[in-house]
């Protein structure tokens, strides 16, 4: 049960909780979506940063009475749940990556739409992969993992406490070869599809000079494409699971980095 008195007496430790949670969804793929009410963020961060008031004992913040060194834990606060967020949003960067890769592969690199859940152009196949993921990231509770990984950071990062370290850099250079590996991996049966495919007509170019390789070659591309891509998306199950996994792998990462440990 939420005790709103502990709340209210411990008014300036729950305002920075509240912060480093609402810096989770600013970035965050699942709650910092644009079309999520906003209102509905604010409440939700506001209840998540009650019942962690609640459940917890010492919420000590000593700024002694310093306006200065308060706004100083406030930045760090906003700065931890801005890491979280963009660590989650990196790794799911990589099914765009993916994407990106599968379209030009088979042409369909000029057929962009506008996502109106980012309001940028994203390739067509990135927005059905990230789509259908994001479904089964749900169904799995990888939601659930943002949240106890949220909680989890005030155990490695106490209130005020954020202290950055080299680690930082050489793990962010870590994630993004990670988001790389990701979308390799997604695209790379469409990749080695496209190029026995290029390879083939390359062969029969040769063989038969007067066919039109290229008129040929772009339906055939796109239908290979479109038959891998029906046959391997029965791995979005364990592909999700590997990301919740990944994401929260390099979260603790993030935070043993950000503790100076």
């Amino acid at each position: 049960m939420i005790d709103f008195g502990v709340a209210v007496e411990n008014f300036d430790a729950i305002l920075l909780v509240l912060i480093r949670m609402s810096g989770l969804f600013i970035l965050s793929p699942v709650f910092g979506r644009q079309n999520m009410p906003a209102l509905f963020k604010v409440g939700f961060a506001f209840f998540l940063a009650l019942i962690y008031i609640t459940a917890t004992e010492n919420l000590a913040v000593d700024y002694q009475e310093s306006m200065v060194l308060y706004v100083i834990y406030v930045i760090k606060e906003l700065a931890i749940g801005i890491v979280m967020g963009y660590v989650t949003y990196i790794v799911m960067s990589g099914i765009y990556l993916a994407g990106q890769i599968i379209d030009n592969q088979i042409g369909f690199g000029y057929a962009n739409v506008l996502d109106p859940i980012t309001n940028i152009q994203v390739p067509l196949t990135s927005n059905f992969y990230y789509t259908y993921i994001i479904l089964i990231f749900l169904l799995i509770n990888g939601h659930h993992m943002i949240i106890r990984a949220l909680f989890y950071s005030y155990k490695v990062i106490p209130l005020g406490q954020l202290t950055f370290s080299s680690d930082v850099i050489q793990e962010l250079g870590s994630l993004m070869a990670e988001m790389f590996g990701i979308a390799l991996r997604i695209s790379a049966p469409i990749i080695a599809a496209v190029f026995i495919a290029d390879v083939v007509l390359g062969v029969l170019s040769k063989t038969i000079p007067e066919m039109n390789v290229f008129v040929l070659g772009m339906p055939i591309k796109v239908m290979l494409g479109l038959i891998i891509i029906t046959i391997t998306i029965s791995n979005a199950v364990p592909i999700a699971e590997g990301l919740t996994t990944l994401m929260e792998e390099n979260i603790v990462k993030f935070f043993t980095a950000m503790n100076g440990a």
